[in-house]
């Protein structure tokens, strides 16, 4: 075979760059985009490049992923081309993929993500291209699916420490805040009364409650559910688990386990969709739901016509967090009246006919009903239309 030939055939290796925020929810994305890659190339070897703080072992759960690499953004900031993590990073490849964010939306990134990412983007070379996805779509620009499955495979090391829980009725994982530091989570006087609820309408049910109380190096912790919370669920809940740090891979088994998860946003309940779990979103404050992964879902949408507000929280909430008090659409009297919709929810889910389909449909539906502003919701990789009254 001739020398150019050969070459021309040879395996063509990939790294796509994500160097985005800690939460696991933004790791999910950059091995989302590797896999939108992959299924529009089987034949590429893809590694993809994470932020050391977020918790890159779950790139170990992607088969299609040859190798994460970690990049220490601090160092990165402070010592340019010279900082130590790149050491062991390689910089030649066919192709480089950063996220396309740095093109059209700059200013999601921190001043320190920025200069790290620039850093990063003039150290690694590409034979063939190099650009943020979809920039500069030249000829050689690689090609790729949208709205790709992702599906993470769990060792089995993980499967055995969940299956000693051993519950044969109805599993409800339960997250009862995600990692951000505003009172913008359900409290645990709610979390009692929705639990007493739900066991009620569901004779038999087990919920496992998850989370991370514990900054253990690249973790994301709940600033606002403290130990007294917990412990309070704890102590008026019978029939539920403490699956407190455990690990975020025998979380993720816990997640595969469970009939359905129960939660507030939170980029932790973007990992239920990658385990085939449906996904009920106690929805509202800043950020609508925004990660789908083919799996029946179901929204308890806010009252308030300002959701999501990332653009702009309403006085009285920045005042009722000011005051150590959860935004308004977050306050037990506000869910209280949301208990039957989570009900029927988790009716809804149960049933398996339900589809993801159904699952878009009513959603959308929902959302139209509400007269939300829906410039404010979008949907990675366009899963599906929002902002729309025909189904796409």
């Amino acid at each position: 075979m001739l020398p150019g030939l050969y070459i021309s055939f040879m395996t063509k290796s990939m790294l796509v760059n994500w160097v985005y925020y800690r939460p696991v929810g933004h790791a999910l994305e950059g091995l989302k985009v590797a896999r939108d890659y992959f299924e529009a190339d089987k034949d590429l070897k893809i590694s993809v490049l994470l932020n050391s703080e977020m918790p890159y072992e779950i790139g170990a759960l992607c088969p299609w992923i040859e190798k994460v690499y970690i990049a220490d953004v601090k160092e990165l900031v402070e010592f340019g081309l010279n900082a130590k993590c790149l050491e062991k990073i390689p910089a030649d490849w066919d192709y480089v993929v950063s996220d396309d964010r740095l093109m059209h939306s700059l200013n999601s990134y921190s001043e320190e993500l920025n200069s790290a990412n620039q850093t990063i983007i003039k150290y690694l070379q590409a034979k063939i291209w190099k650009g943020n996805r979809f920039f500069p779509q030249y000829e050689n620009m690689p090609s790729l699916k949208f709205d790709t499955e992702m599906r993470f495979s769990l060792p089995e090391n993980a499967k055995e420490f969940v299956a000693n829980y051993n519950h044969d009725g109805l599993k409800i994982c339960i997250l009862p805040a995600g990692s951000n530091a505003d009172r913008i989570y359900p409290e645990a006087s709610w979390w009692i009364k929705m639990m007493e609820s739900v066991a009620k309408c569901f004779p038999g049910t087990r919920y496992y409650m998850t989370g991370a109380k514990n900054k253990n190096g690249n973790r994301s912790e709940s600033y606002t559910f403290s130990d007294d919370n917990i412990s309070q669920i704890l102590s008026e809940i019978d029939n539920v688990e403490n699956c407190s740090d455990i690990g975020i891979v025998n979380q993720i088994a816990l997640l595969e386990y469970c009939d359905l998860l129960i939660s507030p946003h939170s980029g932790f309940a973007f990992l239920a969709g990658c385990v085939n779990t449906p996904w009920l979103s106690i929805s509202g404050a800043r950020w609508p739901e925004y990660f789908y992964n083919h799996i029946r879902f179901y929204s308890v949408l806010p009252s308030c016509k300002k959701y999501p507000c990332y653009t702009g929280m309403k006085e009285e909430c920045i005042t009722e967090m000011g005051n150590g008090n959860p935004v308004i659409c977050m306050s037990t009297n506000e869910l209280n009246k949301k208990i039957p919709d989570i009900i029927e929810g988790i009716k809804l889910l149960k049933n398996e006919n339900f589809t993801y389909q159904n699952s878009i449909e009513l959603y959308q539906k929902n959302v139209l009903e509400s007269g939300y502003p829906l410039a404010n919701f979008w949907t990675f990789d366009g899963s599906f239309s929002i902002n729309t009254e025909k189904f796409e």
